[in-house]
């Protein structure tokens, strides 16, 4: 009897072993992922870091403070201030009712400190703020979210004509505009002015296309949007 109460044991142990093992090693595979995302979000790769957060969680099978935590300021420092608010909740439902649920790493990752937990607790406010604004505002259909509009612009070379106006040399004075003539001893020297060109020494004018705007009179411009006031953003309907 003693002899069978051990191998029953035995068994237990080994077969408790072999469950436990893959738990564990998921476990070591979340700490990874989670280290990896800490290493993006340092570097400003916050997208890739949420991705890396999400890979933790879904091998720990649940989340905890310190992943909570990254989370929220990958998400934050994203401008994706709806899924912050999301994560903040998380976080404190964590630290209060819901501590039950924490997902914990191994004893060799560091646990997430009250210095930590006062710098979430500051941004908690401004997180709502943002969210509540994401939550009622939508992207200007306008400018399509860059808060900027085009516009036609008057050509300032061309001032909006689209062409531009040029002389010529007077090929019958040389652009001299006219020559002297010798009429005589009683008379002596006299000025005769370019009949062709009136004594300016050139002809026209003549019109071309603006070079600047292409012969359109106006050139194309930005400006903060009208509708949005430069936000990128417009109250829902």
């Amino acid at each position: 009897m003693k002899n069978l109460i051990t191998i029953l044991s035995l068994s237990l142990f080994m077969l408790g072993g072999a469950i436990a093992a893959p738990a564990q090693s998921n476990n070591f595979k979340a700490q990874g992922f989670y280290y990896k995302a800490k290493e993006l979000k340092e570097a400003g790769s916050y997208r890739s870091a949420i991705s890396y957060c999400k890979k933790a969680e879904e091998a720990l099978e649940g989340s905890n403070l310190e992943l909570q935590y990254l989370y929220i300021l990958c998400y934050y420092y994203d401008g994706d201030y709806v899924n912050a608010q999301k994560e903040m909740a998380r976080f404190f439902d964590f630290k209060g009712d819901k501590n039950n649920q924490i997902k914990r790493f191994d004893k060799s990752v560091e646990r997430i400190t009250d210095d930590e937990t006062k710098a979430i607790t500051k941004l908690m406010v401004d997180i709502d703020e943002k969210a509540d604004y994401e939550n009622t505002h939508v992207t200007c259909g306008h400018c399509k979210g860059s808060g900027k509009e085009s516009y036609h612009k008057s050509c300032s070379y061309c001032d909006g004509e689209g062409t531009t106006k040029y002389y010529s040399t007077c090929s019958h004075c040389n652009g001299k505009g006219g020559e002297y003539f010798n009429q005589g001893t009683a008379v002596g020297t006299h000025w005769f002015e370019c009949v062709f060109c009136g004594g300016e020494g050139k002809s026209g004018p003549k019109y071309r296309n603006c070079s600047h705007c292409s012969g359109k009179g106006y050139t194309i411009d930005t400006r903060t949007c009208s509708v949005c006031y430069g936000s990128g953003k417009v109250a829902k309907e």
